[in-house]
């Protein structure tokens, strides 16, 4: 400022209650809004964190055919399942069938094997006796885990004929 004529101080980085004398205040409405927002948000990643799943299962159904007849007159249907070992260490998962009497596994005690942070990729086929599964019928696969606790459960649906 001094190359142009004009005072020191004019042009500076401060607050309007600092040029007057006036005494600054640091805790203000807005301040305290802004910290309670951002202890909220960190609170909830930690808690997200914290209650994640180790495992994530997603069941596709076969896209070729609605169903297919076995040999012997029994229903069956294709499905494939993305198993996600989200765990650091590496993990044995069974898969087993929930649902009406008489729908089986055909893979059943089956151990599939995930390395640490895998994706496993499992065809698996339902099998039903002729005439148990009319139509629809819901169905949930679950996949548990050797980990204490672990299990997902995925619902889907097997279809057989009218």
């Amino acid at each position: 400022m001094d190359k142009i004529g004009y005072p020191r101080g004019l042009v500076r980085y401060t607050t309007q209650n600092a040029v007057e004398g006036k005494p600054n205040k640091v805790i203000r409405p807005r301040v305290l809004v802004y910290a309670t927002l951002l202890c909220a948000l960190a609170i909830g990643t930690a808690v997200g964190i914290l209650q994640r799943s180790p495992l994530i299962v997603d069941v596709m159904r076969d896209r070729n055919a609605l169903y297919r007849t076995a040999a012997d007159g029994s229903i069956e249907n294709g499905y494939t399942l993305r198993i996600v070992n989200k765990d650091t260490q590496a993990r044995n998962f069974r898969i087993r069938v929930v649902g009406p009497e008489g729908i089986t596994l055909v893979e059943a005690d089956a151990v599939h094997a995930a390395a640490a942070e895998e994706v496993l990729t499992v065809p698996v086929t339902l099998r039903a006796p002729a005439g148990l599964a009319k139509g629809r019928v819901d169905v949930d696969f679950v996949v548990e885990s050797d980990a204490e606790g672990v299990s997902e459960t995925e619902e889907t649906r097997f279809f057989g004929p009218f």
